[in-house]
């Protein structure tokens, strides 16, 4: 990636596609963010789109008979049944002549000539600014090291116990906290609602319930986004359905359901709070032992109450009403549900910040 500044406030999205499956590596809004680790190490495999190349629609969009009333707004491709296959679709709409307010994200590259001066003596400042934000940008990987000791602490305790959670589940515990404790490194997904950093989101809304004919349920598009970032207090989710996380083992036959991976995601985190709490954690991160006293976990599963720590998905909008917007004038469309069997809240934790608490990193 060439080092690259975006110049009207508008995302993109750094991503890696392999053997069908998204990685989504980070999602910027802000100025000079691009190609950072490019300029100070190898090249990267990495892709980038403007706009966010991983968002979604939660509800389903393929019914062949209502997608074809999507060829009067340019779409060609075909209906799809992929969270992540949807965004070819997004872009054709998007990409159409017809739309009211065409959508651009603008980008300024630098020249070669910009590196030759930021490796100069006339240059210094310049390259420490940009080592400053490469340094935010890998604190988790430069800290990986004294996460694996935390993690080797932990599961050592529980071993003791003769308790042996699948890797599976393991990794996904291990991404929770990363998300909360270094978010700036990790990336998790929010509903959108009127901005239009990572597309032409209330567009593409009102084509889904004005041409497509969308029936029942709000048009819940998520983006990627990092927790915290910017200063926003906006509630991020993680949908175990759909995994982003980079080191993700693959999912175990001894998985059972979603359901039970849920439950035992559920017993990691109170397990981890507890030996924290009792000091049987070897922690050398800053942060880490008041995690729990100023971010909520909170676990959905689409089949209801499964106990006093699950809740049912349909209860989300409860305490994000961003996850039920509607473009305009909201009237028009009617009441509509949240949908809540879709594959992304079907099985799902949110974490969000507890009120009057802050995180500094």
């Amino acid at each position: 990636l060439p080092l690259g500044c975006v110049i009207n406030k508008r995302g993109i999205e750094i991503y890696m596609e392999t053997l069908g499956k998204l990685h989504s590596i980070a999602f910027f809004n802000s100025p000079l963010n691009l190609g950072l680790w490019e300029i100070f190490s190898p090249p990267t495999p990495f892709s980038i789109s403007a706009g966010a190349r991983s968002l979604m629609l939660l509800p389903k969009i393929s019914d062949n008979s209502a997608h074809a009333n999507l060829k009067s707004c340019g779409v060609s491709s075909s209906s799809s049944c992929s969270p992540f296959g949807q965004w070819q679709i997004f872009r054709e709409i998007a990409s159409h002549a017809n739309q009211p307010i065409p959508w651009r994200c603008e980008v300024l590259f630098f020249t070669k000539k910009w590196i030759d001066i930021m490796h100069s003596p006339a240059g210094i400042k310049l390259r420490y600014y940009l080592l400053n934000k490469v340094w935010e940008q890998t604190e988790y990987n430069r800290n990986r090291f004294l996460y694996d000791e935390m993690w080797e602490s932990f599961f050592r305790s529980l071993s003791h116990r003769r308790i042996k959670p699948i890797s599976y589940i393991i990794d996904i515990f291990r991404h929770l906290i990363a998300l909360a404790s270094c978010p700036k490194t990790t990336v998790a997904y929010k509903p959108a609602s009127s901005t239009d950093t990572a597309g032409p989101i209330d567009q593409i809304l009102r084509v889904y319930l004005e041409v497509y004919k969308l029936k029942t349920y709000a048009p819940t598009i998520m983006i990627p986004c990092h927790f915290l970032a910017d200063n926003s207090k906006d509630a991020v989710y993680y949908p175990i359905q759909n995994p982003t996380c980079w080191d993700s083992a693959p999912k175990s036959r001894d998985s059972i359901s979603a359901k039970k991976d849920l439950e035992c995601l559920v017993w990691l985190l109170d397990a981890f709070q507890n030996e924290l709490k009792h000091g049987n954690v070897n922690v050398c991160i800053p942060g880490i032992n008041e995690i729990f006293d100023k971010v909520n976990f909170d676990f959905f599963h689409s089949d209801g109450n499964l106990n006093d720590r699950i809740q049912p998905s349909s209860n989300m909008p409860l305490g994000d009403k961003n996850l039920v917007y509607l473009p305009g004038n909201s009237n028009q469309y009617g009441e509509r549900k949240f949908a809540d069997r879709s594959s992304f809240a079907r099985s799902c934790i949110r974490i969000s910040l507890k009120q009057n608490s802050t995180i500094t990193h």
